[in-house]
């Protein structure tokens, strides 16, 4: 369906009803089609008359908070949460898993308060044992469990550290 073909309907003088049965839309959608302007020209009218411009923006922004009362799964802030409570990256690919309880920025092996605390589990089948910590005990636990020598390591770092 476009608009040529609606047009060349309504000249043989065919109703709008009898153009929406016959195209399997509604006979609104036919008015829609026949009446609208070109987006490009609407937006251009938009930019020379500011006060429908701003009146514009403030419908759209006014929508826009309304869908997101209506809809919370889509607000950033919420994705973020709910991702962060119950997504888990197990060899790659992304699984949804019911995590233990996140502490109040506490991180569980060192005791320190960060604002960022990662999920460390352990064990693929069961991917929701597993400890919140913060960034650097996240490194050690993945060196731990890759099997690195973690005082070997530290011996090295200082021996290197005394060279320079």
């Amino acid at each position: 369906m476009n608009k040529e073909e609606v047009r060349s309907l309504r000249q043989e003088g065919l109703t709008l009803q009898e153009i929406g049965d016959r195209l399997g839309v509604s006979r609104q959608r036919i008015f829609q089609l026949l009446n609208a302007e070109s987006s490009d020209n609407y937006y251009k009218k938009l930019k020379q008359d500011p006060i429908r411009l701003e009146r514009y923006r403030k419908r759209k922004r006014e929508a826009s908070k309304r869908f997101y009362l209506r809809h919370p799964e889509y607000h950033s802030s919420y994705s973020r949460d709910y991702a962060r409570k119950f997504m888990l990256e197990v060899a790659g690919k992304r699984i949804w898993v019911e995590k233990r309880p996140r502490p109040d920025n506490i991180c569980e092996l060192c005791g320190g308060e960060h604002r960022m605390l990662h999920y460390h589990h352990w064990d693929d089948k069961h991917p929701e044992k597993g400890l919140w910590v913060c960034r650097l005990c996240h490194w050690i636990c993945e060196a731990v469990e890759a099997g690195r020598d973690i005082a070997g390591i530290k011996k090295e770092y200082l021996a290197f550290k005394q060279i320079t």
